[in-house]
């Protein structure tokens, strides 16, 4: 009886402990309450449910909405790495480049052996482009500590080689790319004959280029598919390229450059790597001129105009921004003085504003603006008048100008009257060299843009109608008549505000309103340059000269990067 009276006991105490549990738990949950360990549960399928969504916008490309994702997963998770990492990553992408540095800095904090982050960090403090920080003192320290963490891998050599490269240390950046090499890097192999390249040790440089293509080569040969002959080692235009082929592309087109500087190709150059004159365009050069210095392409831009019809020019002022500054301002001319009315003249906030254009696109008798922004698309500002501007690029049907331009014009390229638009952009390497080795290759993702004015506030895109959807790295573009027929031509100057790239620039002949036509190359298709900016000025006899200013950074390097002036001395006629 006893031992059946404590079950009794023993049962109704379980029973009375229970029912209290429940008790309390649904006492929690009227109250909103949750225990320690249930919410903790909680804001870890909150972090991933984010993260995974940040991650998905970054995979597509939307990197705008990728940086509140990833910002809101930090605050679930403040030391995710991968959170940090594609954060820093995805500002870099839009052009943030100093929040990103602090996001690398943070995950070198938590992670001092992160090779990932301290790489990017050397990335984002050494890249010249608009916006960025460019401490290269701070470069260099991350990635001399990215070679510590990764002995055995060549990245972090080929990017402290390029560090060296764009400080005018072309041997010492020969060094890192010959390390960068000797670890089977088809880049780095490239880029060391490219150092001497910039030296003119063109000899020594042929056999690296070399050396690549026959990698390159020999790697077609053995995946390709329907490769019929010796001479077929260009892929198919629609194909994209692996790491290899463009390395192999650019080795490709520097071993031509090398040969034509040492009279032709050595012996012992396949006749499958041999690039013929014939097979690049041959075509007439302008009278051109060089100035040691001329316009910046980076820095601040300023345009004037008479923006609020009171026979005073204003002035807009386009840069980088920083806390007290906005990117784009606005200032008024009081007839005594600029009075900044940044604030009440509508501008979007965004990143870094590189170039302005300023023309009457619909025709109200108020000068209009058009902006890019690095990295971030472009805006067009409609005058309204008394310092106010509106947004209309929607609605003037320019919408979705994604990718890395630096500058826009204004120019009526088939004489209706009303000023049309062209957006530049500067394309990839890998993209500027098949365009030239391959006439038929196309590549509209990274083309300048052609906008055809409709009238009545609207424009149609013509990119592709007119032919120019090539692939170029343009700085800077001219509209002017170069050849004397009524019509205005195009002059793209190409180049590169660092020195890890070189290519001619290229005027484009006007086909009376109904097309542009490749017509010359500056400084040749055989004498490669690094250009910042150039002006066209008419003289007497149907005379054109063409005044370009090379990129500062090219007179480190013998003949300023390949070429010089003298290639381009002789006065002509400008051809009908």
């Amino acid at each position: 009886m006893k031992k059946a009276f404590l079950a009794i006991i023993v049962l109704c105490a379980l029973a009375f402990a229970a029912i209290t549990i429940a008790k309390r738990r649904g006492s929690e949950v009227a109250t909103g309450e949750v225990a320690p360990a249930d919410a903790a549960r909680q804001r870890i399928r909150d972090f991933w449910a984010v993260y995974n969504r940040a991650n998905d916008f970054r995979i597509r490309g939307d990197f705008a909405d990728a940086v509140p994702a990833y910002r809101e997963a930090l605050q679930l998770n403040p030391q995710h790495e991968d959170s940090l990492y594609y954060l820093g990553a995805s500002l870099e992408e839009l052009g943030n480049y100093a929040d990103a540095a602090k996001c690398f800095r943070r995950l070198i904090a938590l992670n001092p052996s992160s090779g990932r982050a301290l790489g990017e960090l050397g990335h984002v403090l050494s890249v010249l482009a608009p916006g960025a920080p460019r401490d290269f003192a701070g470069a260099r320290q991350a990635l001399l500590r990215n070679i510590e963490v990764n002995r055995e891998q060549a990245g972090p050599f080929i990017r402290l080689g390029l560090l060296e490269l764009d400080q005018g240390h072309a041997q010492a950046a020969a060094e890192q790319f010959r390390l960068a090499s000797g670890f089977g890097s088809p880049e780095g192999t490239f880029l060391l004959g490219y150092a001497l390249f910039l030296q003119n040790r063109y000899r020594e440089a042929m056999p690296y280029f070399q050396k690549v293509v026959d990698a390159y080569w020999r790697d077609r040969k053995a995946t390709a598919k329907g490769v019929t002959q010796e001479g077929d080692i260009l892929p198919a235009p629609g194909k994209p390229l692996t790491p290899l082929a463009r390395a192999g592309f650019k080795s490709l087109l520097f071993l031509y450059w090398s040969a034509q500087r040492l009279g032709g190709y050595p012996d012992g150059v396949p006749k499958e790597f041999q690039i013929h004159p014939a097979e690049l365009a041959r075509i007439s050069t302008p009278a051109t001129s060089f100035a040691d210095l001329g316009p910046s392409a980076v820095g601040k831009r300023v345009v004037s105009a008479d923006f609020e019809g009171n026979s005073r020019l204003d002035r807009v002022e386009a840069g980088a921004g920083d806390a007290s500054h906005p990117p784009l301002r606005f200032f008024r001319n009081t007839g005594q003085r600029f009075v900044d009315a940044t604030p009440q003249a509508g501008f979007a906030a965004r990143s870094t504003a590189v170039h302005c254009a300023v023309s009457d696109f619909d025709g109200d008798g108020k000068p209009d603006l058009f902006v890019t922004y690095w990295r971030q698309g472009a805006v067009l500002y409609r005058n309204l008048g008394n310092g106010k501007f509106q947004d209309v690029t929607e609605q003037a049907g320019l919408k979705d100008l994604s990718g890395e331009s630096f500058g826009a014009l204004f120019f009526d390229y088939d004489r209706d009257g009303l000023p049309d638009l062209l957006v530049t952009r500067y394309a990839r390497y890998e993209d500027v060299v098949r365009c030239l080795l391959q006439p038929a290759f196309q590549a509209p993702w990274s083309s300048p843009r052609l906008f055809h004015n409709l009238g009545h506030g609207r424009f149609e895109e013509v990119t592709r109608s007119v032919g120019l959807d090539r692939a170029y790295g343009t700085i800077e573009a001219v509209a002017a008549d170069i050849d004397g027929d009524g019509w205005p031509d195009l002059l793209l100057v190409n180049g590169s505000l660092d020195a890890q790239r070189l290519e001619p620039s290229v005027i484009l002949r006007n086909l009376q309103g109904k097309g542009f036509r490749e017509w010359s190359y500056l400084p040749s298709s055989d004498a490669p340059g690094n250009l910042l900016a150039a002006r066209v000025v008419a003289e007497p006899r149907g005379r054109a000269r063409i005044e370009l200013w090379p990129n500062p950074l090219s007179r480190n390097f013998p003949q300023g990067g390949g070429f010089t002036p003298r290639h381009l001395a002789a006065s002509q006629p400008t051809p009908r």
